[in-house]
């Protein structure tokens, strides 16, 4: 496949997986309880379809790709991030509650739930490494079946 293809592929992917949809109250999960307060929100990953798992993270033609459609940045809902006044394009810091913090541009999108910040799972340019936010301890470690919590409550706050 040559690269004007690829990338014919590529835009055509992201019209389709990426199209800025607009959450709405009936998609929620009503016996889902999120915790919220004025400056906690519950944190979600996502992957950008031609990274997942890491698989062509390293690829610079991937990586142009990817910065160039802005798929990088951590994700907050517009009434949130006004309410908060924070622009799209600002940079943030997303800490946990435990102190695990990355810096992230921040993008703007109807699909990400008001309570929600979504980071992608690997950092790629300029998005936080929703990795690096895990700990692993004794309380978000299951010892059993080897599983991390991933649920976790993070702050958002300009840099």
């Amino acid at each position: 496949m040559t690269l004007k293809r690829f990338i014919v592929v590529f835009q055509i992917l992201i019209s389709i997986m990426w199209s800025r949809s607009s959450w709405s109250e009936e998609q929620a999960n009503p016996s889902v309880a999120v915790a919220s307060t004025a400056t906690t929100y519950k944190t979600v990953n996502f992957k950008v379809p031609v990274q997942v798992h890491g698989v062509g993270r390293f690829n610079p033609i991937l990586q142009e790709l990817v910065r160039a459609h802005g798929l990088d940045a951590a994700l907050m809902n517009p009434a949130t991030a006004a309410r908060k006044g924070i622009r799209e394009g600002d940079e943030v810091w997303i800490e946990t509650l435990k102190g695990r913090r990355v810096k992230s541009v921040l993008g703007l999108s109807e699909r990400v739930h008001p309570e929600v910040v979504a980071t992608i799972q690997h950092g790629l340019t300029k998005g936080a490494d929703f990795n690096s936010l895990i700990s692993l301890d004794r309380e978000t470690m299951d010892f059993v079946g080897c599983a991390v919590d991933s649920c976790l409550l993070v702050k958002v706050y300009r840099t």
